[in-house]
């Protein structure tokens, strides 16, 4: 059942999944900044906010969803998430109509989700380990997150470089990749009903989100 995979998604932790919208908060230009740097740095500036407006935002939940529009979305490859979701012969198979389509939906999907844990985001301390971003394209940031009285938890980024900015493309918890998870929750009824039965399942969910 499709719903399994949200609910599996919503256990990993609210608090933990707020940390896609921490550190992609600001535009940065990528070699400007070595990609651990970038990471911690706009992480403290994110937090920074979160807690200078936690009345405001307890207060106004929906006001969550504006600051993930406007910081988020630009910096996540959606289109790149796309293809290894519908794999290759699925994303090359559908139109560019049907493509737009999708990612619209999964953007919208992937905003609220993100947006609504930034909200539960409490003071966890994280450290973050350098990495060699020397000619190379993509990179992954592994990150540690610590909370008193539990084990760490590592977190690692998964980066794409595209001119001269970095895009995040995927994020993996404990081992465990979200874009693997997505992935398998669409691949089979992406190469059987096409991408357009995906996007309907989204769309159906993102609904049922705004009604609830």
């Amino acid at each position: 059942m499709h719903g399994n995979f949200f609910q599996r998604k919503r256990r990993w932790g609210l608090s933990i999944l707020a940390l896609l919208g921490l550190w992609l908060a600001l535009a940065v230009p990528a070699w400007a900044e070595e990609p651990t740097a970038l990471v911690k740095r706009v992480s403290e500036q994110v937090l920074t906010q979160l807690r200078n407006h936690r009345d405001e935002l307890n207060a106004h939940p929906n006001r969550i969803y504006a600051v993930a529009e406007q910081y988020v979305i630009p910096h996540v490859d959606f289109a790149e998430m796309g293809r290894w979701i519908a794999g290759r012969n699925g994303w090359a198979k559908s139109s560019e109509e049907e493509q737009k389509a999708f990612i619209k939906e999964f953007k919208t999907m992937v905003v609220r989700s993100y947006a609504t844990s930034l909200l539960e985001y409490t003071d966890q301390t994280i450290e973050y380990r350098p990495v060699n971003a020397a000619g190379k394209q993509r990179v992954q940031v592994e990150s540690f997150v610590t909370q008193e009285g539990r084990s760490p938890l590592r977190i690692d980024y998964r980066l794409l470089a595209e001119g001269e900015n970095w895009f995040l493309y995927d994020i993996v918890i404990q081992g465990v990749s979200l874009l693997k998870g997505y992935q398998a929750q669409f691949t089979d009824l992406i190469r059987q009903q096409g991408l357009g039965a995906a996007t309907k399942r989204i769309r159906e969910h993102n609904r049922g989100r705004t009604e609830g």
